[in-house]
């Protein structure tokens, strides 16, 4: 027999019996450090291979590198979770850089139907991550927020849509009639925190002649509340939020005056709903400045120029809510 194929003639060590020799043993623990850890490693990765027949087949190494490469990100073994694989791939076998051919007893290279030389194979597993592996690095990264993650068989998926609807439950039906799938809608509760990720929604309850509520909004970097089209903030807390965007339809005196003229000329006054169903300027100031902190900025919104019967918005960019 050429000494040529003597690699490829010596038959491979089991990983369960190279796992428990004292080079793998040292290796292992020389790796990881921890006693203890080594111990739980070697448990573990000796139970997944121990429920898979082809990786036993595995060259034992080939496991081990690739277990340690798990451990290293932190991943477990354990098939049932999912977070990597050792997945057996067979290789042609080289020495001093040559592939190496099989032969028979009497050193004659073996060929296969069509007179090609069969080159000597040996597997060996690879370390392949799973999708929940992916998630597992990449929520610990701290660079994402929020990851959507399921898996789908070939001819499960008809459709997705990962914009979603929050709302009040009133709502709901003019979404669906309007087309939106039903899975697609978060009915809010007032005053119940909803994580979407990037931010926490926290509905509150406005005061108007239709169903209506506001947003506070948590982002990691500070704090906002949305509110318009409502006749008071009676029972809203909101101190110390970066940004308050709040209502400030009207000027008492004014809308009163033109009220009173309106009355007296006997003209239609719609004004008089305008007091009933929103916010004016001075309720909006009173809110925030019991709210505010030295740094919040706000926005007046939806005021109304009943000079002109138009809405304008103003921005005030102070350094200060409160000066």
């Amino acid at each position: 027999m050429s000494n040529s194929n003597a690699l490829a003639k010596k038959p491979p060590k089991k990983f369960s019996v190279a796992i428990t020799t004292d080079t793998y043993q040292r290796l292992i623990k020389n790796t990881l450090g921890d006693p203890e850890r080594s111990k739980r490693f070697i448990a573990s990765i000796s139970s997944a291979v121990a429920v898979n027949p082809q990786l036993q087949e595995c060259e034992a190494g080939s496991i081990l590198s690739g277990a340690l490469l798990g451990e290293s990100l932190n991943l477990s073994p354990s098939p049932q979770l999912g977070q990597y694989y050792l997945v057996p791939f067979s290789e042609k076998v080289k020495k001093d850089g040559r592939i190496v051919y099989k032969v028979d007893a009497e050193g004659r290279e073996l060929k296969d139907q069509y007179g090609r030389k069969i080159p000597e194979t040996i597997t060996k597993a690879q370390f392949i991550p799973g999708y929940k592996g992916y998630m597992q690095l990449a929520m610990r990264s701290g660079q994402l927020k929020k990851i959507n993650a399921v898996e789908i068989k070939e001819g499960e998926l008809k459709h997705y849509d990962p914009l979603r609807f929050g709302c009040g439950n009133w709502l709901v039906k003019p979404l669906i009639e309007l087309g939106v799938n039903p899975k697609n809608i978060d009915v809010l509760n007032d005053g119940t925190s909803y994580n979407y990720g990037v931010c926490n929604i926290i509905p509150v309850p406005l005061v108007h002649n239709v169903p209506n509520c506001g947003y506070k909004i948590h982002f990691p970097f500070g704090k906002m509340i949305y509110a318009t089209d409502t006749n008071n903030l009676n029972g809203i807390i909101a101190r110390h939020y970066d940004l308050y965007l709040i209502e400030a339809n009207y000027d008492d005196k004014e809308i009163k005056e033109r009220i009173k003229a309106k009355e007296v000329l006997g003209l239609y006054c719609y004004e008089k709903q305008v007091l009933r169903n929103h916010l004016s300027t001075a309720k909006c100031n009173d809110f925030i400045l019991k709210n505010c902190a030295p740094y919040s900025k706000y926005v007046y919104m939806h005021r109304h120029d009943y000079s002109k019967d138009t809405e304008v918005t103003d921005y005030v960019n102070d350094d200060s809510a409160s000066a």
